[in-house]
């Protein structure tokens, strides 16, 4: 030592063996990241050394080896549906229900790390099937499948909607129509006219008959049918009540007719007959007279001259009636009615001229052709002068003074017709009728 001593130094020498690397491995899933390293975050895969102090001051050496696994994301499920909703089940327990076309991600766990599942969704509407009318003639090819039908029906097809599970279903309703001759047709007790519509158009026909009618219809197939017409029945028609006597005086549709006296019965005879077709048919024709006591004969039952009905009728005149007899004769059958009218209305015929009376009128020339002179004879003032026809219409009248036992009057009927007249004169309370005809 320094003081010449022995100094004894003792070494106590600890050497600490070589620190070896520590290698640290770690695998994450990328939900776990980030890591942490000593201060520093990874977010990928990563190889880093780390050199640190022990606690004998020694370097100690860390070695991270970080792996990063990656998601785990399996192909898309690609689902066509032709139902109104589809349910998803991508993993386990999950479930998911869309009814709508789309694209759709969901993440969730795995046994590993998260799995992105995807979903390609697609919906189609199944459509309603599709139905075509179609009416032919004999066959029909249908375009669709280019097949020949020869009878009516309904025939489908359906072609599929790819990649869809549904199917377009078309209908074809098919009508075959044949060519042919249709059954024929009877058309019995019609009355006047019978009307065929043919392919739209109206044929009128008035006679008992067979008619055959042809065509083609729309679709060019050829129609034949035969139309029998029997038992045509008519509508009576006439041309009014007629008066059969000869000798009768008319006046248009009024007759003037003669009452019947103690010595002489007066009768006319009327009738009325078919004028419309010749194959009409009366049931009945019922003849009436509007004065009781005017009787009339006929028979009910029509009668039949040159193939046409007819019906006559007997009026016995009984007493003098002043105003209009009403005849009727009502003819009937199952199409209708057709009354006939006819007047009477008594005449002056049955008057007698006032040859005796003191008074005296004296027309000449009688007969004349409408000119004639007026004679009064032991008349003596006013005196008024009418002029009626044969059935009682006044036609004219006036009024003279007669001045003298013999007294003449000039008088003029060159307006009127040919034909019997009565002047009836009145003086002081006297009355005269004389008859006149005139001839031209």
């Amino acid at each position: 030592s320094a003081h010449g001593c022995d100094s004894i130094v003792r070494l106590n020498l600890t050497v600490w063996p070589e620190h070896e690397v520590t290698l640290k491995e770690v695998s994450l899933c990328p939900e776990q990241l980030p890591y942490n390293f000593y201060g520093v975050n990874y977010y990928e895969d990563a190889d880093v050394t780390y050199v640190d102090t022990d606690v004998h001051g020694c370097d100690s050496t860390v070695r991270l080896l970080l792996t990063v696994s990656e998601y785990y994301i399996p192909e898309p499920t690609v689902v066509y549906t032709c139902d109104d909703s589809y349910t998803w089940n991508p993993i386990g327990s999950y479930h998911f229900t869309f009814t709508e076309t789309g694209f759709y991600t969901d993440t969730l766990p795995t046994d590993n790390c998260d799995g992105i599942f995807r979903l390609d969704l697609h919906f189609q509407q199944v459509p309603e099937v599709s139905v075509e009318n179609v009416t032919s003639c004999d066959s029909y090819t249908w375009p669709m499948t280019g097949q020949t039908f020869t009878q009516s029906g309904d025939y489908y097809h359906s072609v599929s909607l790819y990649p869809f599970p549904c199917e377009q279903v078309y209908q074809l309703h098919l009508t075959i129509n044949t060519q042919s001759l249709l059954p024929s047709m009877h058309l019995s007790d019609s009355c006047d006219h019978v009307l065929v519509s043919w392919f739209g158009q109206d044929t009128v026909f008035y006679e008992n008959a067979s008619y055959m009618f042809t065509g083609l219809t729309d679709e060019g197939c050829y129609r034949e049918q035969t139309y029998y017409i029997d038992n045509m029945q008519y509508t009576p028609q006439t041309n009014g009540i007629r008066c059969q006597d000869a000798d009768a005086v008319v006046y248009g549709d009024t007759i003037a007719v003669v009452t019947n006296t103690e010595f002489f019965s007066f009768q006319y005879n009327f009738y009325v007959a078919e004028t419309g077709h010749s194959q009409c048919v009366w049931d009945s024709c019922l003849w009436n007279i509007s004065k009781p006591s005017w009787t009339i004969e006929f028979n009910p039952v029509p009668s039949i001259a040159n193939g046409r009905y007819y019906s006559q009728c007997k009026v016995f005149v009984a007493d003098r009636q002043p105003d209009h007899v009403v005849l009727t004769a009502t003819v009937k059958n199952d199409c209708g009615t057709k009354v006939n009218t006819f007047y009477l209305k008594s005449s002056f015929l049955d008057i007698d001229d006032n040859d005796n009376a003191p008074a005296n009128v004296t027309i000449v020339p009688n007969p004349n052709n409408g000119q004639m002179h007026i004679d009064f004879e032991n008349m003596h003032g006013r005196t008024a002068v009418k002029v009626f026809d044969m059935i009682g219409n006044q036609i004219d009248t006036f009024e003279t003074n007669v001045s003298s036992s013999q007294y003449n009057y000039v008088y003029s009927m060159k307006n009127h017709a040919d034909g019997i007249y009565f002047f009836v004169i009145s003086n002081n309370n006297q009355m005269l009728t004389k008859k006149v005809v005139i001839i031209r």
